[in-house]
């Protein structure tokens, strides 16, 4: 199934929040189309093409971060006053390392 498809259905549940997209290379009409959808339905969209999302102190989605053991060691898991935003995942994870 494709992305679209998946992500699609996934909205029409009425107890859906959060949607993460991980996925990359979505077309942009069809990105475009999920934005809308999730706009009306109240749903945050994480995405697409993400590694994700971390909270220091509350969560993680995806890969950001790396492994449980890298969260922990490079305590990313602490809460902070830095916070930073990037489209690329080897930046995100190049960044975790240095935070």
């Amino acid at each position: 199934r494709s992305v679209f498809e998946t992500s699609m259905e996934a909205l029409n549940y009425p107890s859906m929040k959060t949607l993460a997209i991980i996925a990359e290379g979505v077309p942009e009409r069809q990105t475009r189309e999920i934005i809308k959808v999730a706009e009306a339905k109240g749903v945050k969209l994480i995405g697409p093409a993400t590694v994700g999302g971390i909270k220091p102190g509350c969560l993680r989605i995806g890969n950001t971060g790396g492994m449980l053991d890298n969260i922990v060691m490079s305590r990313l898991y602490r809460p902070g006053s830095v916070a930073y935003v990037s489209k690329s995942g080897g930046m995100s994870n190049e960044l975790n390392n240095i935070v």
